[in-house]
């Protein structure tokens, strides 16, 4: 990061900007996650019963794959 004697006003504006963003960004993650929970949980439950061949399977991330 360059010294404060050489930042300008408009790059410590463009910073604060960004760290505003990265925030708002990081907060809608949080916010989303008891939802994903939620469906993953819901589409695992409804699979149960039904015919496995078909079903998604997880991968170790936490994704479903492509449904055929």
């Amino acid at each position: 990061m360059p010294s404060s004697s050489i930042v300008g006003p408009k790059y410590v504006m463009e910073l604060t900007q960004l760290e505003d963003k990265n925030r708002r960004l990081k907060q809608m993650v949080v916010d989303q996650a008891p939802d994903l929970h939620t469906l993953k949980a819901v589409t695992l439950k409804n699979w149960q019963g039904g015919d496995r061949a078909s079903a998604p399977q997880a991968h170790n991330c936490g994704r479903f794959r492509d449904f055929p």
